[in-house]
């Protein structure tokens, strides 16, 4: 069997730090709802928060208030698009 070096330890401690943003405080959870309610997207909450796409849709579905699936949001855009469509052929 070899022999340890001399000041090794088999005993290792794991520190964590948490790095990144702090949590989110009242002021950016209520902007986060209404820009949800309102219509907006995942992706302009990540640029109006400076989080990453995933950071704002986990958030806000934590707080009972999902984005749209990416699939609603097409379906909800085609269906506008052909009103508009029709609304310019009259």
């Amino acid at each position: 069997m070899p022999k340890k070096p001399s000041g090794f330890s088999l005993k290792a401690e794991l520190i964590i730090t948490m790095t990144g943003r702090p949590s989110w405080d009242a002021e950016q959870i209520e902007r986060l709802r209404l820009h949800v309610l309102g219509g907006g997207t995942a992706a302009r909450a990540a640029v109006m928060f400076s989080v990453s796409m995933s950071a704002a849709r986990t958030k806000a579905r934590e707080l009972g208030f999902p984005f749209p699936t990416l699939r609603e949001d097409r379906a909800r855009r085609a269906t506008a698009m052909v009103r508009t469509d029709h609304s310019r052929q009259i």
